[in-house]
């Protein structure tokens, strides 16, 4: 889940400058394109199956994840970096809800304690910007719950499915769709574009194995939790390479996300070593 974070924060930084100029939804198309075409053959290249079994789930996690991206990219074009990264992460909160309604899985009460510190660092990070909520914020929270839906079907896909496969066709169903929304849009990328969309491209692919895998190896609640390191992931680069400086209510966000995090690290090792106790 860290490289997950430091892939999409990377991802975003990449899609928000070529936003400048691109529709959003012709850089969803590219980070599709390019992510399956990558990945497909990374897949060859290792001889790892591409089949889908569960293909009523994977529909599922194909729809949800594409609404979240088209709704992600919007976000990303018409918000800042460090605005957009915290309200694209409420996703944890729907994950845990979804989790314990769908999946029976009931995190324990440093989880749930960890993921309310989460969410009120996040909302401290943007509430310089509640008196005028934007339509970019509007997305972004609206690409949170439909991610969340994504995020819980990979708890199941994994039992059936290679984290490649999954992600394949996830980018290859988003390509198609994304490809017939660009077209009476499309606007000719310069060479520095298209070497922006090849990079949020591969970022995003790389981070989107390592969340299948993620999810598919723990609770869901608290690997979505982890997803917390991409808004001072987001934060980081938006101050970097757009000059976007956090205030002090912000910074007090920072400290509970940071907070939160550790929480989350020390319950995993809390429980594996009662694993191992039981043993």
């Amino acid at each position: 889940m860290v490289v997950t974070a430091l892939g999409f924060a990377v991802m975003n930084a990449c899609a928000k400058e070529a936003s400048v100029r691109l529709p959003f939804i012709e850089v969803a198309f590219a980070r599709s394109a390019v992510g399956a075409v990558a990945l497909a053959l990374y897949a060859r290249a290792r001889r790892r199956p591409l089949a889908i079994h569960n293909k009523r789930l994977m529909a599922l996690r194909a729809t949800s994840g594409i609404v979240a991206m088209a709704l992600t990219f919007y976000a990303l074009s018409v918000s800042p970096l460090g605005e957009a990264s915290a309200l694209l992460n409420l996703t944890p909160l729907f994950v845990a809800i979804l989790g314990a309604v769908f999946l029976g899985e009931r995190p324990s009460r440093v989880v749930v304690a960890a993921l309310a510190l989460g969410m009120a660092g996040a909302l401290l990070v943007f509430r310089p910007h509640l008196g005028a909520l934007s339509r970019g914020g509007v997305a972004a929270v609206l690409a949170s719950a439909t991610a969340a839906v994504s995020m819980v079907s990979l708890r199941r896909l994994g039992d059936t499915e290679t984290s490649e496969a999954v992600v394949t066709y996830f980018l290859a169903a988003g390509a198609l769709v994304t490809a017939a929304a660009t077209a009476p849009v499309l606007v000719v990328p310069t060479p520095r574009e298209l070497a922006l969309l090849l990079v949020a491209g591969l970022a995003a692919t790389v981070a989107q194995v390592t969340m299948t895998q993620a999810y598919a190896a723990d609770v869901a609640a608290r690997v979505g939790g982890m997803n917390y390191l991409q808004i001072l992931a987001g934060l980081a680069l938006g101050a970097a390479v757009f000059g976007e400086r956090p205030g002090a209510v912000a910074w007090v966000g920072i400290v509970a996300i940071l907070a939160a995090g550790a929480a989350f690290v020390w319950s995993a090792r809390r429980d594996d070593a009662q694993g191992v106790a039981s043993l």
